[in-house]
Order: structure tokens, then C-alpha cells, then sequence
């Protein structure tokens, strides 16, 4: 079907659009593409400790892109901090020709984009659209498939015919109202005609509308056909038919939907039928006849059942299958007068078309007024005037209203024997209220209704409807609760938003609303939508919700639509004052059964990030504290691949120490800081985590972050800056336990080497030294016995040793060394061509004559024998000279 859009060139972009939009709302898939300063889903984004770019994208085939800077049009380096974050993706066009998906990624410079990701066309789970972090990764394809609109099977005969697009706008909306006109209703009779007559005057113009009464036959009070701005008066029956005699409500029912199927122009499309009954369906009616009559139909059908006291089982149930859209309410009979009116005019008006003025009219008021008993209307800043309606004629004469003491000025609209009605406005002044009441004393209570008409554009939308989690018709699950506020057109910001809800045993719970874009279960924020999980279920049957919306304190706005294309984690908008208000809504919904003994797993985290990234110090993680149940503890891990965090968290990665960190309350901020001295360097990482309730149960995988760990920088030794405690428990695997196993290796391989060392000098220092020391002791003894011997004799032929020169040539050859160096010249080289090897040493004086100091210096030259020279090698001496010098 996507692949087959034949529009015109000027609807080519709308046509897609629609089908953008038309995915989204049916199918509840997202956006592929990223948002330009979105903190969940940039439209580009750096992984950190890396230098790398991505783009938030699904294109097949792949495209190259280009940074730009809008302000100048230049091309924009991204290693420059101050561009990063301000420049816009562009595509390159040489790579764009045959791109044509994803259709759910958008960029103007892509106009080809025809099909989805995921069938025949790759889709990219690893970047963080809203797609793929809302729906796990899971391609638009995928979750098309799991709908019963696409088949398992493709019919190879079926040929696909281009889609025809037709805009609708129902400017007819179609409605027929029946009720039971029998003795058993007598008592409802004021109550029933005053909401009839109130929802026929409210009824937009060009609305087709059809008033019937029933017993054991069909009376027409109105006939179907489209109404005016005037209204014309409407006499109802006495309520005086014997119930006993037969009501056939089915003659009812058979007349509601052949007035909207032949009135219907064109097939498949809208009416609503309103029953007001007191008896209960024929036992044993056909209705294939009307199974027949529904085929192509999408009438809605709202049964309203007056009962006897408690609810009761109903055999409406047979009728209500029948219909595509249909709601069962029993209301007491017991009940007085205005509290049956209030529960009629509220179901009636629940499928009513909204007017397509830019104005609202509110219902502000409802009571019984008398003369004891005035109705007192407060002044609101959006109102531009108010609308007394009053069951039956009154004059002006029989009625007054007052602000303060300054009588106010009532305008007369209807005028008719049923009904009336007077308008009237509230000046500004110190008094904000004005009190409406009867003049005479006697006169009986008058069921009243007032409305306020706001200015244009000044009037708030709030709508309130219940989402159920639940797969099964016999599991209670969580319960969302929705509420839309606007006012005028655009979403309300930062509302005080909550309810309360009443379990079917009277007990009443707290729920608060959220619209913060965190995907728990608020997906967008600033868009006027809060959200709420209701867990307390006590048991089976009807649960009412009251809402409540106040301003917040003078922060409470509303965001005017900006340019950009709706909507990342959040609409950007221009911000407006909006009157100071407190509205409030009542809805209610059905629960199958109690929560369970062991509650609810707390719900999935969608926002994951790395808040703060500086290693060596830390690495800090930020996340929203989760709803459904509340988190007793969490569990991170840590992986080397992105699939194995998003899917195989409990067989693989490495846990980390969170033990310390202490659960908040739902929405609130909690971080988490990584020391990376434990983590292995030169790799990417990926964390990802589940919250774990008090009982045990455990949510979903969380969105993964990625992270790179830069090389050596998560080995410093400075001490880290967060006082976070960090470490490794639970499941030691991969990278981490290799790297421990290295360090024990190597730590095992230093302590044995050490251990040799300290061996080694020890034998070296206790045994060989002393034994060497000895040694040397016996050579220098045998050494002095051996000169001793040997004194006088002759040396052996070959190079003169210096022990065996004259001692007057070593003096001469000093004196000759000093002279030189005291002239500032080479001291003379000494050689031993004319000394006689053979000659026998001088002999020395008497000690008696010598010089004491030439004594000394003599006496330390000794003879060594050759064996112990260094260098004992025959050698020329002539190729050997020596250099004498003085040390």
C-alpha cells in the first residue's frame, strides 16, 4: 500500500504527510527521524570519548551527509565546538537518487521517501529515534505486521491499485434519541424531558436529529431531519403507558437504524442513537434482521438503564455486539431529580460534535433555584457571557440576579412552555459573583442549568479518556489515564494535574499526571497530554475518576506551534499567558479483577544517557525514577556489543555496584556514576538497566548508551571526583575477566622473579663473596712471597713491566711531564726503546740518607709477575706508547 502513492505534484508532500500521520494514529508507531536540539532524540549526536558524528536517520539505500550553517550558509567543520550543535544535516545529492525509505523519516531534501523500513528495506535499530527507543528497536514494518489490517500471507493474484485519497469533514453529524415512555419512568419525568430539550438546544446547526417515544410502539416527538439556528418546542408524552402490557424496545432500536441508513447519502458513515429505558430487552428477539441492516454502518449506540438500587445483570449485551461503538450504563432510579438530570445530559452529550467556532460553551453550573436556594455563578476571565437555562417558562418577572446590590441585566433567548433561557454578562468590579434566584417565596425549586460562552480563543478543552494494558480479558493490568487540556487550540504547559479514583468498594486513590516526554508513559511533553498509571485495582466493576487541572503557580502557559514538525521528546513552541483556572472532569472505566499478590513490575526506562563523561574521574548516568510499581533497586550492566544490552542482559555482560543508590518516586531525576579505572580502555561500551520492585519483579531492558573508553586515559591515578562507590560484582565475563586474568599472571610471574633475586643475593652475599674475599687474601699473600723471592732476579724477555724500571727514569720522565704541562705543551710520550730490559734494578741508598718522601714514594712500586698483568701478550713497544701522566 505505501508503495503505491500516486498523487498530484502538488499533493505529494500533504498525500505523505497524511500517511505520516495516518501510521502514527493507527498503527502507534513513531518518527525515524531525529529533532534538532532534542535531549531523547537528536536529529545528530556524538558518542562520548568518541570524535565521531551520527545522524539520527533510516535510509535505504544508505545516504552521506553534510553539515550546514543556517545563519550563514556555509559549510560547517564539526571539530569546532561552537558549530557543533548549531549547524543542520543536510544529505549529500549525489547519494539521495534511489533513497525511498524510510516514509517515517523525514527531511525536506528527501523527497522519494515511499516505503518503510524493515521489510525490504534495512532498517537501523541502533540509532535513538523515537521509534526505535519506544518500541525497543522494532523496524516500522514489524510492528505494521502484528496488526490484523496486514495479512501473513500476500495473495500473489490480488494487484495493488493506487490509493485514492478523500479529505471528510462530517459538517452533518447524525443523531436519533429514543425513550421509554411508561408508568415505571413517571418519577423520571422532569429530569428526562429537561435533558432531552437542553441537548436538543445544544446540538450544532446543519446537525440531523430525530426525537422518538416508545411503548409497544414508536411515537415521533421529531422527525429525523437537519436542524436550524431556531429551535422549535418540543411536547413530550405523559409517561402513563403500562410497562406490564410490553415495551418493545427493539422496535426502537429497528427504527433508530433505518432513519440513519436511509438518511445516509453515502455508506460507512457516523450516527449516534441514544436509548432512555427502564425495561429490560425482549427474551428471545431475532436481531439478524438488524445484523443485516448494521453491515458497512459505524453507528454508536449508548443504552441508559434506570435500575432498581445495585447493578444488575443486563441482557443488553446481545444487542450492544452488534455495533462497532457502544456503552451500557445503569443508572438509580432512586436518585433525586437533578442528580438524574446531571448523569442523563452528561452520557447524552458525550458523542456530540464539537462546534467548529473558535469558542467554547461550558456547563459551570446546575442546581435546583428557588428563592431559599439562589445559583451563584463566579466570574471568569475567559468568559464573554453566561446562559441561564430553566426547566419550563419563566418571566422575567418570576427571576432576578444581582451583583452585589447592582441588579443585572438578563437578556431573554428561548422562550417556549418547556423551556427558557436568559443571557447576561459580569462586569469587572469589586464583587466577582453574581446570585441568580426566584422572586417569589412560594414558587417550587426549577431544575437550572448555566453555561458560559467564552471569548474567541479563550475557553479550555479538557478531555479525559482510560487505556488498559491488559492482554487478557481475565488479568487486571495497569490502567493509563489520559488527559488532554487546551486552551482555545493549543496545549496548556506545566498544569497541576491529578486525580482521584474510586474503586468499586468505596476506597480512594491518588493518581498523578505527568507530561514530561519521558516515554512513562508521557511521550511527548509540552503537548497538552498528561498521563497517569492506576495500580490500586480491589476488584471487579466500575472505577470513577475525578481529575482535577489548576494552574501551577503563575508557571502554567500555553505553546503556540512553532515551525519545526511535531514532535521529538518534546513541542517547541512560543509561550503565552493563560487566565488563572481550576477545571475538573469525571470519567470512569471497568476493571476485571485485583491487583496481583505480587504486583507489578515496575515499567521500562526510556531515557537512559550519559549525563556527564570525564574520564579518568567518572562517568555519570542520569535516569527517571520509573512508574507502575515503584523501583526497590537496580541492576546495570555493562556489554561490549549493543545487542547483547538490549537483548541478552540476563545471560551476558558485567554487573555493576549499585547497590547504594536508593529508588526515588516516579519521575523524579536519579544518576549513577561509572568509575572508568574499571573498565578496559581503547573500547566501546554499552550499558543498559532494569529496576527491580520490592517483590521481585523485574522490568524491561532499558535503552542502551554507548560510550568510548579514549586509551590510557582510565588508568590514571588521581583520585575520582564523584563519591560515588563503584566496583565489579555478580557475573565476571569477557573483556574484564581477561584482563583480571592477565594481571594475575603477571602479578605471579614478577613474585617469582623477585623471589630468585632475593635467593640469588643472598647466596651471593652469605657464600661466594666471603669465599672470594679469602681467595683474593691467599693470592695477594702468595703474591708478596713471590716478589720476595724473586727480588734481584732478571725479568723475562718481552715488554717491560712498569715494576721492573729504574725508578730514576720514572723521576726523570715525571720532571719532564711537569715542565710540559707548566709550558702549556703535550707532556712527552714515554717509550722503552733504550732502556735495558736486562739490566739489573739500582741499588738503592742507605734509608739512613734517603729522602723520607722519595722513601715513601718508592716503596710502593713493586715487580708483578707477568702471569698477573692484564695484558701478559707479547707485544712491540714501539706500538705501544704510553702517555705519563700525574693523577
Amino acid at each position: 500500500m505505501l508503495g503505491c502513492l500516486e498523487l498530484s505534484d502538488e499533493l505529494m508532500s500533504d498525500g505523505k504527510l497524511l500517511a505520516r500521520e495516518w501510521l502514527k494514529y493507527r498503527y502507534g508507531v513513531f518518527d525515524e527521524n531525529g529533532f534538532e536540539d532534542d535531549s531523547m532524540y537528536p536529529d545528530y549526536y556524538r558518542i562520548p570519548g568518541s570524535p565521531d558524528i551520527r545522524v539520527t536517520e533510516c535510509t535505504s539505500p544508505e545516504v552521506q551527509y553534510y553539515f550546514k550553517n543556517p545563519a550563514t550558509g556555509e559549510n560547517c567543520s564539526m571539530d569546532i565546538p561552537a558549530e557543533y550543535g548549531i549547524c543542520r544535516v543536510h544529505p549529500d545529492p549525489e547519494s539521495t537518487d534511489n533513497v525511498t525509505s524510510s516514509l517515517m523519516y523525514f527531511h525536506e531534501e528527501l523527497p522519494n521517501m515511499e516505503h518503510v523500513c524493515g521489510k525490504n528495506h534495512s532498517h537501523k535499530d541502533n540509532h535513538p529515534s523515537k521509534q526505535n527507543t519506544l518500541c525497543s528497536g522494532s523496524s516500522i514494518w514489524k510492528v505494521l505486521k502484528s496488526s490484523s489490517d496486514i495479512p501473513d500471507t500476500e495473495d500473489p493474484d490480488v494487484e495493488y491499485e493506487p490509493v485514492q485519497y478523500v479529505l471528510v469533514q462530517d459538517s452533518n453529524p447524525r443523531y436519533v434519541v429514543f425513550w421509554e415512555d411508561s408508568d415505571q419512568l413517571s418519577s423520571k419525568k422532569e429530569s428526562i424531558s429537561f435533558a432531552v430539550r437542553r441537548f436538543f438546544y445544544d446540538l450544532p446547526s446543519q446537525s440531523k436529529c430525530g426525537l422518538y417515544e416508545f411503548s409497544n410502539e414508536v411515537t415521533t416527538v421529531r422527525p429525523y431531519s437537519e436542524l436550524g439556528p431556531e429551535r422549535e418546542d418540543l411536547y413530550l408524552g405523559g409517561f402513563s403507558y403500562p410497562s406490564a402490557n410490553g415495551i418493545c424496545v427493539s422496535c426502537a432500536v429497528l427504527k433508530a437504524v433505518e432513519d440513519l441508513q436511509e438518511s445516509t447519502e453515502k455508506p460507512n458513515r457516523e450516527g449516534t442513537i441514544t436509548l432512555i429505558v427502564n425495561s429490560d430487552l425482549e427474551e428471545g428477539i431475532d436481531l439478524t434482521s438488524l445484523e443485516e441492516k448494521l453491515k458497512g454502518s459505524h453507528f454508536c449506540i449508548t443504552i441508559l438503564h434506570f435500575i432498581e438500587g445495585d447493578a444488575i445483570e443486563s441482557n443488553y449485551k446481545s444487542l450492544l455486539d452488534y455495533f462497532d461503538c457502544h456503552s451500557y450504563i445503569q443508572l438509580n432510579k432512586n436518585n433525586d431529580r437533578l442528580s438524574s438530570f446531571i448523569s442523563l445530559y452528561n452520557n447524552m452529550t458525550t458523542n456530540m460534535a464539537n462546534s467548529a467556532n473558535d469558542f467554547e460553551i461550558k456547563t459551570i453550573k446546575t442546581s435546583n433555584i428557588s428563592y431559599a436556594n439562589p445559583v451563584v455563578i463566579t466570574k471568569d476571565g475567559a468568559a464573554n457571557y453566561y446562559t441561564l437555562w430553566l426547566n419550563g417558562l419563566l418571566r422575567l418577572s418570576t427571576l432576578g440576579c444581582k451583583m452585589g446590590e447592582t441588579v443585572v441585566t438578563l437578556q431573554p433567548v428561548v422562550q417556549t412552555s418547556t423551556i427558557s433561557s436568559y443571557t447576561f454578562k459580569i462586569t469587572d468590579g469589586e464583587v466577582s459573583e453574581v446570585s441568580c434566584r426566584l422572586l417569589s417565596k412560594l414558587a417550587e425549586p426549577v431544575l437550572t442549568q448555566v453555561q458560559m460562552t467564552t471569548e474567541k480563543g479563550h475557553y479550555f478543552d479538557v478531555d479525559i479518556w482510560t487505556h488498559s494494558t491488559s492482554t487478557k480479558e481475565t488479568e487486571q493490568m495497569p490502567v493509563i489515564i489520559y488527559a488532554k487540556v487546551n486552551f482555545g487550540r493549543y496545549p496548556v504547559k506545566e498544569a497541576n494535574v491529578s486525580a482521584t479514583v474510586m474503586t468499586p468498594d468505596k476506597k480512594e486513590f491518588a493518581v498523578q499526571f505527568f507530561d514530561n516526554g519521558r516515554g512513562d508513559p508521557d511521550i511527548t511533553q509540552y503537548d497538552g497530554i498528561y498521563s497517569g498509571y492506576f495500580t490500586d485495582f480491589t476488584g471487579n466493576g466500575s472505577y470513577e475518576i475525578n481529575v482535577k487541572i489548576h494552574s501551577n503557580q503563575g508557571q502554567t502557559m500555553i505553546g503556540k506551534k512553532g515551525e519545526d514538525i511535531c514532535c521529538g521528546s518534546q513541542v517547541k513552541s512560543d509561550n503565552f499567558e493563560v487566565p488563572p483556572f481550576e477545571l475538573e472532569e469525571k470519567s470512569s472505566f471497568i476493571a476485571v479483577g485485583m491487583k496481583p499478590d505480587e504486583g507489578y513490575k515496575p515499567s521500562r526506562i526510556m531515557d537512559l544517557k550519559v549525563r556527564d563523561f570525564d574520564p579518568p574521574n567518572s562517568i555519570r548516568l542520569e535516569w527517571t525514577a520509573p512508574g507502575v510499581e515503584k523501583a526497590d533497586r537496580y541492576i546495570f550492566k555493562l556489554f561490549q556489543s549493543r545487542e547483547n544490552a538490549i537483548k541478552n542482559f540476563g545471560t551476558s555482560g558485567l554487573e555493576l555496584n549499585a547497590s547504594h543508590i536508593v529508588p526515588s518516586e516516579h519521575g523524579v531525576k536519579q544518576s549513577f556514576s561509572i568509575n572508568p579505572k574499571d573498565l578496559e580502555d581503547d573500547v566501546t561500551c554499552y550499558v543498559s538497566m532494569r529496576a527491580v520492585s520490592e517483590k521481585n519483579q523485574m522490568s524491561e531492558i532499558s535503552n542502551a548508551v554507548e560510550f568510548f573508553i579514549p586509551l590510557d586515559t582510565s588508568r590514571s591515578t588521581e583520585t575520582p571526583t564523584s563519591p560515588t562507590p563503584t566496583g565489579i560484582t555478580g557475573d565476571i565475563k569477557e573483556g574484564a575477566a581477561k584482563r583480571r586474568t592477565i594481571i594475575i599472571i603477571v602479578g605471579v610471574l614478577v613474585g617469582v622473579i623477585v623471589i630468585c633475586i632475593c635467593v640469588y643475593l643472598g647466596i651471593y652475599f652469605c657464600v661466594q663473596k666471603p669465599r672470594r674475599k679469602k681467595e683474593v687474601q691467599e693470592r695477594i699473600r702468595t703474591k708478596k712471597m713471590e716478589n720476595g723471592a724473586n727480588r734481584g732476579s732478571c725479568n723475562p724477555p718481552g715488554q717491560i713491566g712498569l715494576n721492573s724500571m729504574p725508578a730514576d727514569v720514572i723521576l726523570k720522565h715525571h720532571n719532564e711531564v711537569v715542565t710540559a704541562k707548566s709550558l702549556h705543551k703535550d707532556p712527552p710520550i714515554f717509550t722503552e726503546e733504550n732502556i735495558d730490559s736486562y739490566k739489573s734494578s739500582p741499588e738503592l741508598p742507605d734509608n739512613s740518607n734517603r729522602n723520607n718522601n722519595v722513601a715513601a714514594e718508592y716503596s710502593q712500586i713493586h715487580r708483578v709477575p707477568s702471569k698477573n698483568r692484564p695484558d701478559s701478550s707479547p707485544q712491540d713497544p714501539s706500538k705501544s706508547p704510553k702517555r705519563m701522566t700525574v693523577v
